[in-house]
């Protein structure tokens, strides 16, 4: 079982991404392919619930101490996107993605980098593990 865990509590720090809203069918070519440019995903924080033998639910990743929300290695992430398949938006994600990728795609997303390459950069770290 999954649950975003403490992301409420400090408004959208643990999310990064862009929100876009689908655009009218009036709009000019150039407007919607500046939208697509800007598509960069959404990377999110989360903890794994797990429940254990003896009934107790347990948080993935364990941390003994405090759980910091700006230390990465506290946290699983995960990272969605949508694509545009036969003419209809889809929701695509990964879950557990490594955390030594997370700060080289907040870099990418920072850095206008398209959505393309950041899902191939995904891809290309999960399979390193």
């Amino acid at each position: 079982m999954r649950s975003r865990g403490d992301e409420g509590d400090k408004g959208d720090e643990g999310a990064v991404g862009v929100v876009i809203s689908s655009s009218s069918s009036s709009s000019s070519s150039s407007s919607s392919s500046l939208i697509k440019d800007r598509r960069r995903g959404c990377l999110y924080r989360y903890l794994e619930n797990k429940k254990l033998k003896d009934g107790t639910i347990a948080s993935y990743p364990r941390v003994t101490e405090e759980r910091d929300p700006d230390n990465p290695k506290h946290w699983r992430w995960g990272f969605n996107w949508e694509e545009k398949i036969d003419g209809q938006w889809k929701n695509r994600s990964f879950g557990c993605v490594p955390v030594g990728a997370i700060p080289m795609i907040r870099q990418m997303q920072k850095s206008d980098v398209p959505l393309e390459e950041i899902v191939s950069f995904i891809r290309r770290s999960k399979r390193k593990i």
